[in-house]
């Protein structure tokens, strides 16, 4: 077994004392002639000098990074978000509920007078073929009405609105409110109806057109029904917040109206109100025509088949009694 018992030679004695010459004689060129104790001393001295002098620096260069950057990065976030408030508030979508005439009440009315071989068809129908009744009335040029969620003696039409906001900053819906336009008698001149046979509503929002400023009111059918939505409720839009969406519908009650939404919302900036159309053209409602040429009511009998009653044929007393009304 062998082993190497060799140690590397030391440095010679007079190595430390030419570094520090060279260090002193670069840097202190006018103290060689000083004694060794000193020449280390100015040496500590110059290193601390050397250290301090970086250190300084480097705070120097990171206090004007800070001092230098902060107004710029507010001025970028300044402008960012003026750039997010002077954009689009939110979107409003309107589209179409998905209606299943098997389960929801609806009446026709028509611009012109059913043909005696339409009345006929329309007639062939069983209670059971709502669907294709529903189908035939709108290729006979009718158009739908709808029955509201609550209320007696009143027609509505219903949509869907979905609200969306794409800014960083949050904003509120605070109120929803329905400016009606005009109203006016409908000209339809022939009505085909389909009362409720009893049922429930949904939750959202009514206007009453009937009032002089309609507000949103809560269309769910129980003990909160007809109470301004927005006197407990807002909707939050914009900061990542989900889309809101309302059932909306509209009642009117003798005359047809067309009305427009105005939706009242809160930002950093303030109140404002962005108006609300249906493609660019008001909303309608429709009502029943008070006096129609031709009104057909039809009902659910015994064993499937339907029951159609001729309202006009029928005086006032026979036609409460036959529900005509």
């Amino acid at each position: 077994m062998s082993t190497d018992s060799s140690v590397p030679p030391e440095a010679p004695a007079g190595d430390d004392q030419k570094l520090i010459t060279i260090l002193v004689d670069h840097y202190a060129p006018d103290s060689r002639d000083l004694p060794k104790k000193k020449r280390l001393l100015l040496l500590g001295v110059l290193v601390g000098i050397a250290i301090v002098t970086l250190l300084t620096t480097l705070l120097v260069e990171n206090y004007s990074n800070l001092l230098f950057s902060g107004p710029t990065v507010r001025r970028e976030d300044e402008v960012q978000k003026k750039l997010d408030l002077e954009g689009e508030p939110f979107t409003a979508q309107v589209t179409e509920p998905v209606f299943d005439p098997t389960v929801t009440p609806f009446d026709f009315v028509f611009d012109h007078l059913l043909t005696p071989a339409q009345e006929r068809r329309m007639q062939e129908f069983s209670a059971e073929e709502v669907d294709e009744l529903w189908d035939y009335l709108f290729s006979i040029g009718g158009r739908m009405v709808e029955y509201p969620t609550s209320g007696v003696g009143t027609h509505s039409s219903g949509f869907n609105l979905h609200l969306q906001s794409d800014r960083q900053a949050p904003l509120t819906l605070t109120d929803l409110r329905a400016r009606v336009l005009s109203c006016a008698p409908s000209k339809a001149i022939a009505v085909v109806r389909v009362p409720p046979q009893g049922g429930g509503g949904y939750i959202g929002v009514f206007f009453n057109l009937a009032e002089h400023k309609p507000v949103a009111r809560i269309s769910e059918p129980t003990e909160k029904y007809g109470k301004p939505f927005f006197r407990d409720n807002v909707i939050n839009l914009g900061n990542g917040e989900n889309s809101g969406n309302l059932r909306i519908e509209s009642i009117v009650e003798s005359e047809s109206c067309d009305w427009e939404i105005e939706l009242e919302y809160a930002d950093s900036l303030g109140i404002h109100v962005k108006t609300l159309k249906n493609k660019n053209l008001p909303f309608r409602t429709e009502a029943l025509p008070s006096n129609p040429r031709q009104y057909w009511t039809v009902y659910p009998s015994i064993g499937g088949g339907a029951k159609w009653i001729n309202c006009i044929d029928k005086d006032e007393t026979s036609r409460r009694k036959s529900r005509c009304e």
